[in-house]
């Protein structure tokens, strides 16, 4: 298990990615804009959670959409001591990049 407090200024993200693990977000300050593979969202105000399942299958963006600083807490529930914390990936196609292909 490990635990972190994450910092994303006004406009940060942080980048596609999947966890090995499951994980635990409290949001503390601002509100985590959380972007899922298929571009569905949701929002997570200060004072509430998401836990966020392992794997491949589960990539994700966080954002950080306000004027003000996001202040969030995770706890990472890892497979083994060398898992990393998160798997940076590319995100998925936008509808718009798959229309401009054709």
């Amino acid at each position: 298990m490990a635990v972190r407090k994450i910092v994303l200024p006004p406009g940060g993200t942080t980048g596609w990615h999947y966890h090995p693990g499951r994980l635990l977000v409290v949001v503390d300050q601002g509100v985590l804009t959380h972007t899922y593979a298929d571009l569905n969202a949701e929002t997570i105000t200060a004072g509430n959670c998401l836990v966020e399942p392992r794997g491949a299958e589960h990539v994700h963006i966080g954002t950080n959409l306000e004027d003000t600083p996001l202040v969030m807490h995770a706890v990472y529930f890892q497979p083994d001591a060398q898992s990393p914390l998160a798997v940076q990936v590319p995100g998925p196609e936008t509808p718009e990049e798959a229309a401009a292909q054709q």
